[in-house]
């Protein structure tokens, strides 16, 4: 979250003497005593004071900037403490907040697990590897995940892999990009069949359905190595770990 008081000492200062104008209008609603608002303002027209000094080419020294600085640490803690308390008590009063120039809290939207499944297309490479595209249902010409989803996960399937037919498919990773290229395990032979399924994935919320099976026999260099993506940007690490696909 951005933080709400400006980094300038300028327009430090000019927001702190809006809110040292504004603290005695709501000092009863936020339960602040005369003698905190009375200490505020004080704090709020030294350091003003001090600034125009350092401001000031003939009264500018190196005495003069230490006390300013020390001047603006007091007053911000004295302002972050304010404005804490603030929060909680007139929360509720978006205009009030909007006075003192702080931003009003936005309650939290909560995110409801995904609906709808990826389109996904493959292609074989002559490196060992598939490219994988995922699409979204509701826009398939874009190449942006939908709103609010994180990332994608990925399950594998093919003969070679499988040893036990009750449970055909394999996980192979998640990824957060759209396009990439999927790394084949030594296993699989040049033109044997590959099918991919995948999810969409919101966290906190969990995976959403499970996408249509997608499948393409590799051609691949039979004298190509093992596809490596460890260091390859926007690439699948491929980690193959037996999970039946939901």
């Amino acid at each position: 979250m951005p933080d709400f008081l400006p980094r300038s000492n300028t327009l430090f200062e000019s927001w702190t003497r809006n809110f040292a104008g504004v603290l005695p209008a709501i000092a009863v609603r936020a339960k602040f005593s005369s003698e905190w608002v009375e200490r505020y303002q004080q704090l709020q027209e030294r350091f003003a004071r001090l600034l125009g000094e350092t401001n000031s080419s003939a009264q500018r020294s190196g005495s003069s900037v230490f006390e300013r600085q020390a001047a603006r640490v007091e007053l911000e803690r004295m302002t972050r403490q304010s404005a804490r308390q603030i929060r909680g008590y007139i929360a509720d009063d978006p205009a009030a907040l909007v006075m003192l120039g702080l931003r009003p809290t936005q309650p939290r939207r909560r995110l409801a697990r995904p609906t709808l499944a990826p389109l996904v297309h493959l292609a074989p490479t002559l490196r060992r590897s598939l490219r994988v595209t995922l699409k979204d249902e509701q826009h398939p010409t874009s190449r942006a995940k939908p709103e609010g989803i994180h990332f994608a996960t990925l399950w594998i399937s093919s003969p070679r892999l499988i040893s036990d037919p009750s449970s055909p498919w394999i996980y192979c990773g998640s990824s957060s990009r759209t396009s990439f290229e999927l790394p084949l395990p030594h296993e699989i032979q040049n033109g044997d069949p590959v099918t991919i399924r995948a999810c969409w994935t919101r966290a906190g919320t969990g995976q959403g359905p499970m996408s249509q099976p997608a499948t393409t026999r590799v051609l691949f260099n039979p004298d190509t190595p093992v596809f490596d993506s460890s260091s390859t940007r926007g690439r699948l690490n491929f980690r193959i770990r037996t999970q039946q696909a939901a």
